[in-house]
């Protein structure tokens, strides 16, 4: 398991790294692009552009379904549940609660607050495909912290197996988002 946990860490940092020196290629900072391009940014601009064996965007087809079906998925999944009942929904992930709930229903809801707008402009992209990328990278830079977080957690014990579980399912999400990534 903690192979398992210390490669996709790696992985997620990998990417985030690789999202920002890609970021710097495109020209936000030209003065900054030969300095702060790493080597490995490049390999990844080459896998965007087709390189041999690679699945990123093989359903670009289907990105905007993609993102109404991931939208409507957080919302009911996450969002609205821990925005209106979290003390709740904690219980059904098997958290335990503690006497005083105020900190966790204000953590709650405002986790739940900010998974509601993403995923309401997820909606608003879906429609916009010139804004999609953006969002896409944005969508498996969030997943990859949400993996990176539920890996901590399971190491450290400190989280129900309910959240450990959870793992198999982010790592899923950034999969399934990077097949899906526009075209």
């Amino acid at each position: 398991m903690a192979g398992f946990c210390e490669k996709g860490s790696r992985f997620c940092l990998r990417y985030l790294s690789e999202l920002c020196g890609r970021q710097c290629q495109q020209g936000l900072e030209t003065r900054y692009r030969a300095s702060t391009v790493p080597e490995e940014s490049r390999t990844w601009k080459r896998i965007e552009q087709g390189g041999a064996g690679n699945m990123v965007g093989i359903w670009s087809s289907y990105s905007s379904h993609y993102l109404c079906v991931l939208g409507i998925g957080i919302l009911g999944g996450f969002a609205l549940p821990m925005l209106v009942v979290p003390i709740t929904f904690g219980r059904v992930l098997r958290w335990q609660i503690p006497d005083h709930t105020h900190l966790a229903i204000y953590f709650g809801r405002c986790l739940g607050g900010i998974a509601a707008v993403i995923a309401a402009f997820g909606f608003k992209v879906a429609g916009s495909p010139s804004l999609q990328p953006f969002f896409f990278q944005l969508a498996i830079a969030i997943f990859c912290m949400l993996t990176a977080i539920h890996i901590y957690g399971g190491i450290r014990k400190i989280q129900p197996i309910t959240e450990t579980i959870e793992i198999i399912f982010w790592f899923g999400l950034i999969v399934l988002t990077i097949c899906f990534y526009p075209g």
